[in-house]
């Protein structure tokens, strides 16, 4: 790994979470981030993948994407945790020209379980706005050829949930550009089956104190609105309201303030089961991109297509 030190400037991230969503990055971000040789940045930069965002004016500079790196101190690891990298057809190409030697942390998992649990974290952030999530995946074509669009949604590849759960090809897309040593892979249930392990795992890879013991907790369950007004209006937030916030606060406190608003505003539920049809159909859909993986990785993934239901998280 590459120092992420500069002599004229701010830290520069060396390690990125590239995702993938809902596979329990934010949690491994977290728990990264109690390291005392690492420093994560705010989680989704997503600075690397603007060719994914439907508004051009979003594209970002890197004196911006720097500057919430400018308190990070002298740590070995300063780290980019960002899921869309994972699905953005630059990125990876991107993060390489940034830093040939960064570290790649990819994670994945069954995609019958992935994409009801992505669909409703879309629905939570309002990016989504069929409550179901049969409608939902069945809307993809329309959604890929850009119709039927919800307003609020800021790239449309989110709503493509076939192309979401292909693993195997966005995998393939970082391993094409970085070699073996700097791309690490971790399957959401070896996560959820030995943390201490795969947090131990990751340590090594990034090349830090593997000894260093963590406070595991629960990070990004199933969330629900409480009250969609006062999210709707946290997101298409007025400008004055916006340039009254910035006179009176830093960005940091800005962040730390819109976080408390939606923690307040999110309840914790358990997500509907979907119907056994629609799984069975489900099954059939993602079986290719299952063996895909599986020959990838090297290991055995048909119990990912046993008729059972999946988690809820």
């Amino acid at each position: 790994m590459s120092d992420a030190t500069t002599a004229n400037g701010p830290p520069r991230p060396n390690f990125f979470i590239v995702g993938a969503p809902k596979c329990g990055t934010t949690a491994m971000a977290d728990f990264l981030a109690q390291h005392p040789d690492v420093r994560m940045g705010p989680k989704e930069l997503n600075f690397f993948c603007d060719d994914l965002f439907l508004d051009p004016a979003r594209i970002r500079s890197e004196e911006n994407y720097l500057s919430h790196y400018a308190d990070a101190g002298d740590v070995k690891v300063h780290g980019d945790g960002s899921v869309f990298y994972m699905v953005s057809g630059e990125a990876a190409r991107r993060i390489h020209d940034w830093d040939a030697d960064a570290k790649i942390l990819i994670h994945v998992r069954n995609p019958l379980e992935f994409l009801p649990s992505h669909h409703s974290q879309i629905l939570f952030e309002g990016f989504e706005d069929l409550d179901d999530f049969e409608a939902a995946y069945d809307a993809e074509d329309d959604r890929a050829a850009g119709r039927r669009m919800p307003p609020k949604c800021p790239l449309r590849m989110i709503l493509e949930y076939r192309r979401m759960a292909a693993f195997a090809e966005q995998i393939e897309r970082f391993q094409a550009v970085f070699p073996p040593d700097q791309v690490k892979i971790v399957l959401f249930d070896d996560f959820k089956a030995d943390l201490p392990a795969v947090y131990r795992e990751v340590l090594e890879f990034l090349d830090i104190d593997p000894g260093f013991e963590a406070a595991f907790k629960v990070v990004n369950p199933n969330n629900r609105v409480r009250n969609k007004a006062l999210m709707d209006f946290m997101r298409e937030t007025p400008e004055w309201v916006t340039r009254l916030s910035r006179i009176v606060m830093s960005e940091r406190m800005r962040n730390r303030l819109k976080w408390k608003i939606k923690r307040a505003n999110t309840e914790f539920v358990k997500r509907e089961p979907i119907s056994p049809e629609f799984r069975a159909r489900l099954r059939r859909d993602i079986a290719p991109e299952v063996d895909k993986l599986g020959a990838l990785l090297d290991r055995d993934l048909s119990h990912w297509l046993a008729d059972k239901q999946g988690a809820s998280a």
